[in-house]
């Protein structure tokens, strides 16, 4: 399953064979990877075609969960022109929620891009959380970042921590700690920085380990330890 462009998220079985496809996006169109062949084009129709379902306005980023419900999996995706959250059930494609938010950037009035994650927490302790990574602009007009947390069974915000920096640019489920981990650009020190945001306050810690890799790929262990 994938979030595209002009609005819609799809998922395809182009083998015919009961198993997912993996998707892919160019700028106006859905299209479809066949794992076995590696096509991928406007050109590569999959049998039987895509399933999709319309999801407001410039949906991009995107996360699977099957916490939410007993024997389903969930897709949920962040619409960024109108600031929507939505849910839909996989395979069968159906819509089982939106959530209107409000106060993050609209991609085009940004004069720096950011990005928009999200993350699906799965603790021990059950319960299905979805975290959103987004940019706002603040009073003097600056790019920062918020990091909302809302109950995938409710759809409803749980907490929000703002004034991340502007640099912040991934985001990672730790499961063990009921949060999830930010990763922040020091582009100064040639540094990856992390915060911890705690899902029920939204409160933000500073984290003391770095790395000079840039951590453009970012998972916590199921320890919670690295």
């Amino acid at each position: 399953a994938c979030a595209a462009e002009p609005g819609s998220v799809g998922v395809s079985d182009p083998l015919g064979k009961g198993g997912m496809g993996v998707g892919c996006v160019d700028l106006e169109s859905l299209v479809c990877l066949d794992p076995a062949t590696g096509q991928c084009g406007p050109n590569y129709n999959p049998v039987p075609p895509w399933l999709q379902v319309a999801v407001g306005n410039n949906p991009w980023p995107m996360v699977m969960t099957d916490s939410c419900a007993p024997g389903e999996l969930d897709a949920f995706t962040y619409s960024r022109n109108d600031q929507t959250l939505w849910k839909v059930s996989v395979p069968d494609m159906t819509v089982k929620g939106s959530l209107a938010l409000s106060g993050f950037a609209i991609p085009a009035n940004l004069y720096l891009a950011g990005g928009w994650y999200l993350a699906a927490l799965q603790p021990a302790s059950g319960g299905c959380t979805i975290a959103l990574l987004a940019p706002k602009t603040n009073a003097e007009n600056n790019v920062v970042f918020s990091v909302a947390f809302f109950d995938g069974v409710a759809m409803q915000q749980i907490a929000i921590a703002d004034n991340l920096a502007q640099e912040s640019f991934r985001l990672a489920a730790d499961n063990t700690h009921d949060g999830v981990i930010v990763a922040v650009a020091d582009p100064n020190a040639r540094l990856t920085r992390f915060v911890k945001v705690e899902a029920t306050t939204g409160a933000v810690t500073s984290l003391v380990s770095t790395t000079d890799i840039l951590a453009v790929g970012l998972r916590v262990s199921s320890d919670g330890r690295s």
